[in-house]
Protein backbone atom coordinates (compact mmCIF):
# COMPACT_ATOMS: atom_id res chain seq x y z
CA UNK A 1 0.00 0.00 0.00
CA UNK A 2 1.40 3.36 -0.73
CA UNK A 3 2.13 5.66 1.91
CA UNK A 4 -0.76 8.42 3.30
CA UNK A 5 0.43 11.90 2.09
CA UNK A 6 1.88 13.63 4.93
CA UNK A 7 -0.14 17.16 4.54
CA UNK A 8 -3.57 15.35 3.91
CA UNK A 9 -6.84 17.15 1.90
CA UNK A 10 -9.75 15.71 3.99
CA UNK A 11 -11.75 13.86 1.27
CA UNK A 12 -15.54 14.88 1.10
CA UNK A 13 -18.25 12.29 1.42
CA UNK A 14 -18.48 11.64 -2.06
CA UNK A 15 -14.85 11.59 -3.03
CA UNK A 16 -12.33 9.18 -1.41
CA UNK A 17 -8.07 8.44 -2.00
CA UNK A 18 -7.29 4.91 -3.47
CA UNK A 19 -5.60 3.22 -1.00
CA UNK A 20 -3.01 1.50 -3.13
CA UNK A 21 -2.20 4.18 -5.61
CA UNK A 22 -1.64 7.15 -3.42
CA UNK A 23 1.70 7.81 -3.40
CA UNK A 24 3.71 10.33 -1.15
CA UNK A 25 6.05 11.37 -4.09
CA UNK A 26 3.18 11.22 -6.71
CA UNK A 27 3.19 14.17 -9.30
CA UNK A 28 -0.11 14.66 -10.63
CA UNK A 29 -3.60 13.20 -9.35
CA UNK A 30 -6.14 11.39 -11.68
CA UNK A 31 -9.61 10.89 -10.97
CA UNK A 32 -12.69 8.72 -12.09
CA UNK A 33 -15.83 7.80 -10.54
CA UNK A 34 -16.99 4.68 -9.17
CA UNK A 35 -19.93 2.83 -9.83
CA UNK A 36 -21.60 4.87 -7.25
CA UNK A 37 -20.84 8.03 -8.81
CA UNK A 38 -18.56 9.10 -6.44
CA UNK A 39 -14.95 10.32 -6.96
CA UNK A 40 -12.12 8.19 -6.59
CA UNK A 41 -8.55 10.00 -6.52
CA UNK A 42 -5.19 8.31 -7.86
CA UNK A 43 -1.65 9.76 -6.94
CA UNK A 44 0.76 8.52 -9.33
CA UNK A 45 3.34 10.15 -11.42
CA UNK A 46 3.69 11.60 -14.45
CA UNK A 47 7.13 9.74 -15.26
CA UNK A 48 5.35 6.56 -15.04
CA UNK A 49 2.71 6.88 -17.07
CA UNK A 50 4.36 9.09 -20.10
CA UNK A 51 6.74 6.10 -20.43
CA UNK A 52 4.38 3.91 -21.39
CA UNK A 53 1.42 5.80 -22.92
CA UNK A 54 2.18 8.67 -25.57
CA UNK A 55 -1.53 10.10 -24.82
CA UNK A 56 -0.70 10.81 -21.28
CA UNK A 57 2.41 12.25 -22.55
CA UNK A 58 0.94 14.53 -24.92
CA UNK A 59 -1.01 15.69 -21.79
CA UNK A 60 0.93 16.42 -19.44
CA UNK A 61 3.37 18.17 -22.39
CA UNK A 62 0.73 20.99 -22.42
CA UNK A 63 2.11 23.52 -19.69
CA UNK A 64 -0.57 23.83 -16.86
CA UNK A 65 -2.82 26.95 -17.31
CA UNK A 66 -3.18 29.26 -14.29
CA UNK A 67 -7.13 28.22 -13.79
CA UNK A 68 -5.74 24.55 -13.49
CA UNK A 69 -7.87 22.66 -10.79
CA UNK A 70 -5.78 21.63 -7.96
CA UNK A 71 -5.63 18.76 -5.31
CA UNK A 72 -3.58 18.27 -2.37
CA UNK A 73 -1.00 21.19 -4.29
CA UNK A 74 -0.90 19.14 -7.33
CA UNK A 75 -2.69 19.08 -11.12
CA UNK A 76 -6.08 17.24 -11.20
CA UNK A 77 -6.91 15.47 -14.23
CA UNK A 78 -10.06 15.04 -13.99
CA UNK A 79 -10.84 11.03 -16.41
CA UNK A 80 -13.67 9.32 -17.95
CA UNK A 81 -13.38 6.21 -17.18
CA UNK A 82 -14.74 4.23 -13.98
CA UNK A 83 -12.29 3.86 -10.67
CA UNK A 84 -12.58 0.25 -11.15
CA UNK A 85 -11.11 0.13 -14.76
CA UNK A 86 -8.49 2.91 -14.21
CA UNK A 87 -7.38 1.32 -11.06
CA UNK A 88 -6.68 -1.94 -12.45
CA UNK A 89 -5.03 -0.12 -15.86
CA UNK A 90 -2.36 1.87 -13.47
CA UNK A 91 -1.37 -1.19 -11.22
CA UNK A 92 -0.39 -3.05 -14.51
CA UNK A 93 1.73 -0.14 -15.53
CA UNK A 94 3.12 0.12 -12.26
CA UNK A 95 3.50 -3.91 -11.62
CA UNK A 96 3.83 -6.07 -15.07
CA UNK A 97 3.09 -9.30 -12.30
CA UNK A 98 -0.26 -7.46 -11.14
CA UNK A 99 -2.01 -9.55 -13.98
CA UNK A 100 -1.12 -13.13 -13.25
CA UNK A 101 -2.03 -14.67 -16.36
CA UNK A 102 -2.81 -18.16 -16.15
CA UNK A 103 -3.57 -20.51 -19.13
CA UNK A 104 -7.42 -20.43 -19.75
CA UNK A 105 -8.59 -19.49 -16.58
CA UNK A 106 -12.13 -18.21 -16.16
CA UNK A 107 -11.61 -15.38 -14.99
CA UNK A 108 -9.32 -14.10 -16.97
CA UNK A 109 -12.21 -11.45 -18.81
CA UNK A 110 -12.49 -9.35 -15.64
CA UNK A 111 -8.52 -9.33 -14.78
CA UNK A 112 -7.79 -7.87 -18.27
CA UNK A 113 -11.19 -6.40 -19.28
CA UNK A 114 -9.96 -2.44 -17.91
CA UNK A 115 -6.58 -2.98 -18.62
CA UNK A 116 -7.49 -3.81 -22.38
CA UNK A 117 -9.71 -1.12 -22.69
CA UNK A 118 -7.75 1.62 -20.95
CA UNK A 119 -4.54 0.16 -22.28
CA UNK A 120 -6.14 0.56 -26.57
CA UNK A 121 -7.54 4.08 -25.35
CA UNK A 122 -4.37 5.34 -23.84
CA UNK A 123 -2.25 3.80 -26.30
CA UNK A 124 -0.03 2.13 -23.58
CA UNK A 125 1.34 -0.28 -26.47
CA UNK A 126 3.63 -2.74 -24.07
CA UNK A 127 0.67 -3.38 -21.71
CA UNK A 128 -1.66 -3.63 -24.60
CA UNK A 129 0.59 -6.41 -26.28
CA UNK A 130 0.94 -8.50 -23.43
CA UNK A 131 -2.59 -8.92 -22.15
CA UNK A 132 -3.21 -9.98 -26.45
CA UNK A 133 -0.22 -12.52 -26.41
CA UNK A 134 -2.25 -13.95 -23.36
CA UNK A 135 -5.34 -13.83 -25.45
CA UNK A 136 -3.60 -15.59 -28.48
CA UNK A 137 -1.85 -18.43 -26.48
CA UNK A 138 -5.42 -19.08 -25.18
CA UNK A 139 -7.61 -18.77 -28.12
CA UNK A 140 -4.49 -19.37 -30.72
CA UNK A 141 -4.23 -18.32 -33.73
CA UNK A 142 -2.97 -21.24 -35.29
CA UNK A 143 -4.28 -25.29 -35.88
CA UNK A 144 -1.28 -26.32 -33.94
CA UNK A 145 -1.85 -24.74 -30.71
CA UNK A 146 -5.82 -25.34 -30.73
CA UNK A 147 -5.02 -28.99 -30.89
CA UNK A 148 -3.10 -28.45 -27.68
CA UNK A 149 -6.07 -26.42 -26.21
CA UNK A 150 -8.29 -29.64 -27.55
CA UNK A 151 -5.77 -31.87 -25.72
CA UNK A 152 -5.56 -30.27 -22.35
CA UNK A 153 -9.73 -29.97 -22.15
CA UNK A 154 -10.71 -33.72 -23.96
CA UNK A 155 -11.98 -31.49 -26.61
CA UNK A 156 -10.93 -33.99 -29.12
CA UNK A 157 -9.91 -36.84 -27.61
CA UNK A 158 -8.50 -38.09 -30.83
CA UNK A 159 -5.52 -35.25 -30.96
CA UNK A 160 -4.86 -36.23 -27.23
CA UNK A 161 -4.08 -39.66 -27.84
CA UNK A 162 -1.34 -38.70 -30.51
CA UNK A 163 0.01 -35.27 -29.04
CA UNK A 164 0.03 -35.53 -25.42
CA UNK A 165 2.98 -37.90 -25.50
CA UNK A 166 5.51 -35.27 -27.18
CA UNK A 167 8.43 -34.60 -25.39
CA UNK A 168 7.54 -30.52 -25.91
CA UNK A 169 4.09 -31.32 -25.09
CA UNK A 170 3.52 -28.64 -22.35
CA UNK A 171 0.60 -30.33 -20.88
CA UNK A 172 -2.50 -27.94 -19.33
CA UNK A 173 -4.91 -29.84 -16.30
CA UNK A 174 -8.14 -31.57 -17.25
CA UNK A 175 -10.66 -29.40 -16.38
CA UNK A 176 -13.89 -27.70 -17.45
CA UNK A 177 -13.54 -25.25 -20.52
CA UNK A 178 -13.74 -22.09 -19.91
CA UNK A 179 -16.90 -19.90 -20.86
CA UNK A 180 -16.12 -18.16 -24.18
CA UNK A 181 -18.62 -15.84 -23.92
CA UNK A 182 -17.08 -13.43 -22.18
CA UNK A 183 -13.85 -13.04 -24.45
CA UNK A 184 -15.79 -11.76 -27.24
CA UNK A 185 -16.03 -8.28 -26.29
CA UNK A 186 -12.05 -8.64 -25.26
CA UNK A 187 -10.83 -9.89 -28.69
CA UNK A 188 -13.58 -7.13 -30.12
CA UNK A 189 -11.91 -4.88 -27.39
CA UNK A 190 -8.34 -5.81 -28.80
CA UNK A 191 -9.04 -5.88 -32.05
CA UNK A 192 -8.44 -9.44 -32.78
CA UNK A 193 -10.50 -11.23 -35.55
CA UNK A 194 -8.21 -14.58 -35.48
CA UNK A 195 -9.35 -15.19 -31.22
CA UNK A 196 -13.19 -14.04 -32.08
CA UNK A 197 -13.29 -16.62 -34.69
CA UNK A 198 -11.65 -19.49 -32.72
CA UNK A 199 -14.09 -17.83 -29.60
CA UNK A 200 -17.22 -18.38 -31.97
CA UNK A 201 -15.79 -22.14 -33.19
CA UNK A 202 -16.21 -23.26 -29.40
CA UNK A 203 -19.31 -22.35 -29.19
CA UNK A 204 -20.29 -24.02 -31.68
CA UNK A 205 -19.90 -27.11 -30.65
CA UNK A 206 -23.30 -28.38 -29.04
CA UNK A 207 -24.65 -25.08 -30.20
CA UNK A 208 -28.23 -26.37 -30.14
CA UNK A 209 -27.87 -27.46 -26.65
CA UNK A 210 -27.01 -24.23 -25.04
CA UNK A 211 -30.24 -22.51 -24.59
CA UNK A 212 -29.07 -20.72 -21.31
CA UNK A 213 -25.49 -19.47 -23.15
CA UNK A 214 -27.35 -18.31 -25.77
CA UNK A 215 -29.17 -16.10 -23.80
CA UNK A 216 -26.71 -14.51 -22.51
CA UNK A 217 -25.37 -13.56 -25.59
CA UNK A 218 -26.02 -10.30 -27.73
CA UNK A 219 -28.79 -10.40 -30.74
CA UNK A 220 -26.11 -9.34 -33.18
CA UNK A 221 -22.97 -12.20 -31.08
CA UNK A 222 -26.18 -14.74 -31.96
CA UNK A 223 -27.02 -13.92 -35.44
CA UNK A 224 -23.27 -14.10 -35.97
CA UNK A 225 -22.61 -17.38 -34.74
CA UNK A 226 -25.80 -18.91 -36.35
CA UNK A 227 -24.65 -17.60 -39.87
CA UNK A 228 -20.99 -18.46 -38.97
CA UNK A 229 -21.96 -21.83 -38.69
CA UNK A 230 -23.88 -21.76 -41.75
CA UNK A 231 -21.23 -20.52 -43.69
CA UNK A 232 -18.88 -23.21 -42.14
CA UNK A 233 -21.21 -25.90 -43.05
CA UNK A 234 -21.91 -24.55 -46.66
CA UNK A 235 -17.75 -24.21 -47.02
CA UNK A 236 -17.68 -27.42 -46.21
CA UNK A 237 -20.36 -28.83 -48.42
CA UNK A 238 -19.09 -26.93 -51.40
CA UNK A 239 -16.02 -25.14 -51.44
CA UNK A 240 -14.01 -27.49 -48.93
CA UNK A 241 -15.41 -30.41 -50.88
CA UNK A 242 -14.45 -29.15 -54.29
CA UNK A 243 -10.89 -28.86 -52.64
CA UNK A 244 -10.61 -32.76 -51.87
CA UNK A 245 -11.02 -32.51 -55.86
CA UNK A 246 -11.72 -36.70 -55.85
CA UNK A 247 -12.19 -37.25 -59.37
CA UNK A 248 -8.42 -35.56 -60.49
CA UNK A 249 -7.22 -38.88 -58.59
CA UNK A 250 -9.60 -41.15 -58.33
CA UNK A 251 -10.05 -43.07 -61.54
CA UNK A 252 -12.85 -42.84 -64.03
CA UNK A 253 -15.07 -45.99 -64.91
CA UNK A 254 -13.39 -45.39 -68.43
CA UNK A 255 -10.30 -46.85 -67.01
CA UNK A 256 -7.75 -44.42 -68.56
CA UNK A 257 -6.81 -42.59 -65.84
CA UNK A 258 -2.88 -42.90 -64.66
CA UNK A 259 -2.85 -40.02 -62.44
CA UNK A 260 -1.88 -41.68 -59.42
CA UNK A 261 1.11 -43.79 -59.75
CA UNK A 262 -0.10 -46.23 -57.11
CA UNK A 263 -3.94 -46.40 -58.11
CA UNK A 264 -5.34 -47.60 -61.36
CA UNK A 265 -8.17 -49.26 -60.51
CA UNK A 266 -11.57 -48.00 -61.33
CA UNK A 267 -13.00 -49.34 -58.42
CA UNK A 268 -11.61 -47.14 -55.81
CA UNK A 269 -13.74 -44.30 -57.39
CA UNK A 270 -17.24 -45.55 -56.07
CA UNK A 271 -15.87 -46.05 -52.58
CA UNK A 272 -13.98 -42.96 -52.15
CA UNK A 273 -17.08 -41.02 -53.07
CA UNK A 274 -19.13 -43.07 -50.40
CA UNK A 275 -17.00 -42.50 -47.54
CA UNK A 276 -16.57 -38.50 -48.38
CA UNK A 277 -19.97 -38.33 -48.51
CA UNK A 278 -20.56 -40.30 -45.23
CA UNK A 279 -17.80 -38.09 -44.03
CA UNK A 280 -19.93 -34.85 -45.07
CA UNK A 281 -23.01 -36.38 -43.05
CA UNK A 282 -20.62 -36.76 -40.17
CA UNK A 283 -19.66 -33.01 -40.53
CA UNK A 284 -22.98 -31.73 -40.86
CA UNK A 285 -24.17 -33.16 -37.61
CA UNK A 286 -20.90 -32.45 -35.72
CA UNK A 287 -20.65 -29.32 -33.90
CA UNK A 288 -16.69 -29.77 -33.94
CA UNK A 289 -16.16 -30.66 -37.76
CA UNK A 290 -12.69 -29.60 -37.21
CA UNK A 291 -12.30 -32.41 -34.38
CA UNK A 292 -14.74 -34.79 -36.80
CA UNK A 293 -12.21 -34.41 -40.05
CA UNK A 294 -8.70 -35.25 -38.04
CA UNK A 295 -10.86 -38.54 -36.89
CA UNK A 296 -11.84 -39.28 -40.00
CA UNK A 297 -8.51 -39.07 -41.44
CA UNK A 298 -6.47 -40.75 -38.77
CA UNK A 299 -8.98 -43.33 -39.19
CA UNK A 300 -8.16 -44.02 -42.87
CA UNK A 301 -4.40 -43.82 -41.77
CA UNK A 302 -4.66 -46.65 -39.46
CA UNK A 303 -6.82 -48.66 -41.59
CA UNK A 304 -4.07 -48.49 -44.80
CA UNK A 305 -1.20 -49.21 -42.39
CA UNK A 306 -2.88 -51.99 -40.72
CA UNK A 307 -3.27 -53.40 -44.57
CA UNK A 308 -0.28 -52.82 -45.69
CA UNK A 309 1.51 -54.63 -41.99
CA UNK A 310 -0.66 -57.48 -43.29
CA UNK A 311 0.11 -57.86 -46.66
CA UNK A 312 3.88 -57.17 -45.84
CA UNK A 313 3.32 -59.93 -43.42
CA UNK A 314 1.89 -62.52 -46.18
CA UNK A 315 4.55 -61.34 -48.31
CA UNK A 316 1.84 -59.76 -50.71
CA UNK A 317 2.06 -56.10 -52.39
CA UNK A 318 -1.59 -54.92 -53.72
CA UNK A 319 -1.63 -53.92 -57.06
CA UNK A 320 -4.60 -52.05 -58.21
CA UNK A 321 -4.93 -52.69 -61.89
CA UNK A 322 -8.54 -52.17 -61.85
CA UNK A 323 -10.08 -55.81 -62.49
CA UNK A 324 -8.94 -57.38 -58.89
CA UNK A 325 -11.70 -56.71 -57.30
CA UNK A 326 -12.21 -54.26 -53.60
CA UNK A 327 -14.92 -52.51 -55.34
CA UNK A 328 -16.37 -51.95 -51.89
CA UNK A 329 -13.78 -50.79 -50.31
CA UNK A 330 -10.94 -48.31 -51.86
CA UNK A 331 -7.21 -49.26 -51.68
CA UNK A 332 -4.35 -48.53 -48.97
CA UNK A 333 -3.21 -45.95 -51.60
CA UNK A 334 -6.34 -44.12 -51.93
CA UNK A 335 -7.09 -44.17 -48.36
CA UNK A 336 -3.94 -42.29 -47.89
CA UNK A 337 -4.23 -39.68 -50.26
CA UNK A 338 -8.34 -38.91 -49.01
CA UNK A 339 -6.38 -38.71 -45.39
CA UNK A 340 -4.14 -36.40 -46.61
CA UNK A 341 -6.59 -34.29 -48.38
CA UNK A 342 -8.38 -34.54 -45.53
CA UNK A 343 -5.91 -32.85 -43.25
CA UNK A 344 -5.75 -30.45 -45.93
CA UNK A 345 -8.91 -29.20 -45.38
CA UNK A 346 -9.32 -28.90 -41.99
CA UNK A 347 -6.25 -26.78 -41.92
CA UNK A 348 -8.07 -24.66 -44.77
CA UNK A 349 -11.42 -24.38 -42.44
CA UNK A 350 -9.17 -23.13 -39.66
CA UNK A 351 -7.79 -20.96 -41.67
CA UNK A 352 -10.93 -19.56 -42.96
CA UNK A 353 -12.94 -19.08 -39.57
CA UNK A 354 -11.93 -15.45 -39.62
CA UNK A 355 -14.35 -15.45 -42.76
CA UNK A 356 -17.14 -17.43 -41.08
CA UNK A 357 -16.81 -15.14 -37.80
CA UNK A 358 -16.05 -11.83 -39.08
CA UNK A 359 -14.90 -8.98 -36.37
CA UNK A 360 -17.56 -7.05 -38.39
CA UNK A 361 -20.09 -7.46 -40.44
Amino acid sequence: MADAPSNPKRPRPDERRDEDLYFEDGSVILSAKDTDGDLVYFRVHKSVLTKQSPVFKDMFSVPSPPEMEMYDDLPLVHLHDSSKELKAFLQAMYDPSFLPFRRLQTDTPVLVAGPLKLATKYQADILCNRIIAHLEADWPTTLEAWDRIAIAYDIDTDASEETSSQPDSDPLPKQLFPDPIPFISLAREGNLPTVLAIVFYSLCRNVTSRTEELSRMTRGDVELLMLGRERMMSFIGGPGADQLDITSWVPLYDHQSDIDIFCTKMGCRYPVVVVWLGIVQDLMRSGDPLATIRASARKLDEEAEKTRKEQEAEGVVEICDGYNGHRDEMCQFCKWRLSERLFDLRQTLFDQLPFFFPLSQ
